[in-house]
């Protein structure tokens, strides 16, 4: 990987051209087709460098750098009438001793009590703006709590585990519609599947992914470590359910299966046709490894249906976007040193997409011969 300066990327296509005919113009054609490289290749300066293999990184000045802190919504507004309802009067006032009306300077471990006083194993909590930016490339932040105490409703969640189970989702936006249409204009030289599979790869560098929280004197503090696990999911756009509800409908659909192939039947698996595409980015592990000073690339599993979608929209020109989900854990034991309050989620990263010019070529030169 040679790193160049910004202002120094340049491009220049030579083509040798002999012959006459009908094959000259081919050629002539392919000479045009692969100036365009040029232009993908100046689409790539703001990262400035192109890769060993032939490959260019279109990240930073051509797909927004996300840094966000994304804060946990208003408890008060995610418990709703079950607070007030179940330990307050409606005029501030505890109606069990020891129970706060108001979960502002609470714990984990109070908002598990209040759940279970309400009779809820779960909350959700939808917002379409996030952060004050108006230019911000995230939208569309959903919460959810688990409260996981053996509830049987939620067990197919939890799974065994006991304490409190988050999901924080942001949508992202990688390419613009201008841009995803630019860049589609330049791939399709080729062909539109040329095109596709000229994309081989869409990574993200982490500068900063942590969970913090405002201590008691309302000092900003670092709990990622802390947490009993933390997973970061990617998923398509527009989903509803929580990665749990999907892993636990996929679970499902295998048990089926094998039951299925266990009675020598055929198994009608409409019902689970709509699940969402989604794959896993990183754990716990990587996460102490990630800073400002040593950012950490992850690769999006280039054999996932996740990928291939993603590639089709760019290569369609439209707008492209990810659902980037951080699924944690807390042990109850650590209920009592977490606060939902004041608390949230860091992310400082920069998407990449990797554009094959070899592949490129090697279509464009394919089409010009007639294959």
């Amino acid at each position: 990987m040679n790193h160049m300066p910004r202002d120094s990327v340049s491009v220049s296509v030579s083509v040798s051209v002999s012959g006459s005919g009908s094959g000259s113009g081919r050629v002539v054609g392919l000479v045009t087709r692969l100036a365009s490289l040029a232009v993908i290749a100046v689409l790539a300066q703001g990262c400035g460098f192109f890769e060993s293999a032939g490959e260019i990184t279109l990240g930073k000045g051509q797909i927004p750098r996300v840094q966000e802190e994304i804060d946990w919504p208003d408890i008060d507004k995610m418990t709703g009438s079950a607070l007030t309802a179940s330990v307050g009067d409606g005029k501030g006032e505890a109606l069990i001793t020891g129970v706060p009306t108001s979960l502002k300077k609470g714990t984990l471990a109070h908002v598990q009590g209040i759940l279970a006083l309400a009779g809820d194993c779960q909350r959700t909590f939808t917002q379409a703006k996030v952060g004050e930016n108006p230019k911000s490339a995230v939208s569309n932040l959903a919460v959810r709590v688990t409260n996981c105490t053996g509830d049987a409703r939620c067990e197919y969640l939890c799974n065994g585990f006991r304490g409190i189970e988050m999901e924080a989702a942001v949508e992202i936006e990688l390419l613009s519609a201008a841009k995803a249409k630019d860049l589609a204009k330049q791939l399709q030289q080729a062909s539109p599947d040329a095109a596709v599979e000229a994309i081989v790869q869409i990574r993200l560098q982490f500068f900063k992914l942590e969970l913090y929280q405002k201590g008691n004197d309302d000092k900003r503090e670092v709990v990622t470590e802390r947490l009993s696990s933390l997973d970061l999911i990617l998923t398509e756009t527009g989903v509803e359910q929580s990665v749990g509800e999907i892993v636990a409908q996929e679970a499902d659909r295998a048990a089926a299966r094998d039951q299925a192939l266990k009675d020598g039947v055929d198994l009608d698996e409409s019902k689970w046709d709509a699940l969402p595409r989604w794959v896993s980015v990183l754990d716990q592990r990587h996460v102490a490894s990630i800073s400002p000073e040593t950012p950490q690339r992850f690769e999006i599993d280039p054999q996932s249906a996740l990928l291939k979608q993603i590639k089709l929209t760019v290569v369609d020109g439209k707008r492209t976007a990810l659902r980037l989900v951080q699924r944690i854990r807390v042990d109850k034991p650590e209920l009592y040193e977490l606060r939902f309050d004041g608390a949230g989620v860091a992310v400082d990263v920069q998407p990449e997409v990797i554009v094959s010019v070899l592949q490129l070529v090697k279509n464009l030169g394919a089409s010009a011969a007639g294959q």
